[in-house]
């Protein structure tokens, strides 16, 4: 029975299917084929329009039922039960205040974009993304994909196997297995099981990865609190680096971090004068006489190689200043390695380096005073 004898069907919110496309299949973007749309309670979803008789038959309405959804008195209209978010799935429109995927998120499902909460029962595959205004919790893995919660957590049951493609963005924390070739964010703190590889992780409070193999290797690590491991680095050497650095809560900190970064400006400066002034005087020197603006040029560049000289003492004072009265007041211990740290990870706490040129076993990485060091 098509639309016209069943009456005409309005729809109140928007949604596509890709079951609704007819012949434009070919045409459709499948990673973006299902859109949500944000209702209240008691809101009209869709209705019908009669057919010619003046008649709606139940059974004709009932076909687009789904969850939380109530169908009106007269059998004219549906709307929603609870606060949520509609959508249309298998020609049945649902409201749901969490999206629930119960396989993988890829063609099927196209990308999700939902103000809530999203459950995904399989995996992310790659090439697809997952923008969730709530949590996010996903019960398989994170192919080369993008997953983003705007204002809560992300778990991820598996792990993450990037491709050097993947991106994770919590507002809040993150949970993993695992993660490979990866870009991973959090304001909050990170907590993964097994490992981390060749992974930019950034976390504004803590990183810890200590169940089962509980290692990290390859790419770098960023937290504002602490980093806890098993083992860092590899036999091998690979490239590693930790970074703990909490200018939030010292402010000067990220004043000396603007202190350095004047200072090198300042003999970057100075040393593009030097290669002006001599310039001019390898000029001079081949030249019976420069020019009255080459020469103005010339006692200009003196100048101004003075000044940045000057200007460049100034910060030098300023800077030890600063690094006095910051670096003085921590003592505490920023990294934590439970088993094993290898060579050639470079370490970075507030500031300061430090690499390690051994094997080290059971060892912390303190800052203390003016210096970091291994205890």
């Amino acid at each position: 029975m098509n639309n016209r004898e069943k009456g005409t069907l309005l729809w109140a919110v928007f949604s596509i299917d890709k079951s609704e496309q007819g012949s434009t299949l070919d045409r459709v973007d499948y990673k973006n084929i299902r859109k949500f749309e944000k209702v209240v309670k008691g809101q009209t979803l869709l209705s019908f329009i009669p057919d010619e008789k003046g008649l709606v038959r139940l059974a004709d309405i009932e076909d687009y039922k789904g969850r939380n959804v109530v169908i009106s008195d007269d059998n004219i209209s549906i709307s929603s039960e609870i606060d949520g978010y509609a959508y249309k799935s298998n020609d049945r429109i649902h409201v749901d205040d969490v999206y629930h995927v119960l396989g993988d998120v890829g063609y099927e499902t196209g990308n999700i974009r939902f103000d809530g909460p999203v459950i995904i029962n399989g995996d992310v595959l790659s090439g697809f993304r997952v923008e969730a205004e709530g949590d996010v919790e996903i019960g398989g893995n994170v192919g080369a994909a993008e997953v983003y919660s705007q204002s809560g957590s992300i778990t991820v049951n598996n792990g993450i196997v990037g491709l050097g493609r993947a991106k994770l963005l919590a507002s809040k924390n993150i949970y993993c297995g695992f993660i490979q070739d990866a870009n991973v964010g959090a304001r909050g703190d990170i907590e993964v099981k097994k490992y981390i590889f060749n992974s930019e992780i950034s976390s504004g409070g803590y990183i810890i990865v200590k169940e089962d193999e509980g290692v990290v290797r390859g790419g770098s690590l960023f937290a504002r609190s602490t980093i806890e491991a098993n083992v860092i680095g590899s036999e091998n050497q690979i490239h590693t680096e930790i970074q703990v650095s909490d200018h939030s809560a010292n402010p000067l900190l990220a004043e000396m971090d603007k202190a350095r970064e004047e200072l090198e400006d300042a003999i970057n400066t100075h040393k593009r004068f030097i290669k002006q002034e001599e310039f001019l005087l390898l000029l001079k020197s081949r030249l019976k006489n420069l020019s009255p603006e080459k020469l103005i040029e010339l006692e200009q560049l003196k100048n101004r190689k003075e000044l940045v000289l000057v200007k460049q003492e100034k910060i030098e004072k300023r800077l030890a200043e600063i690094k006095a009265e910051a670096l003085g007041k921590s003592n505490d211990e920023k990294v934590k390695i439970i088993n094993f740290l290898y060579p050639g990870v470079k370490f970075i706490i507030n500031g300061i380096e430090l690499y390690s040129d051994e094997k080290y076993s059971k060892v912390s990485v303190v800052f203390t005073e003016d210096k970091i060091e291994f205890r």
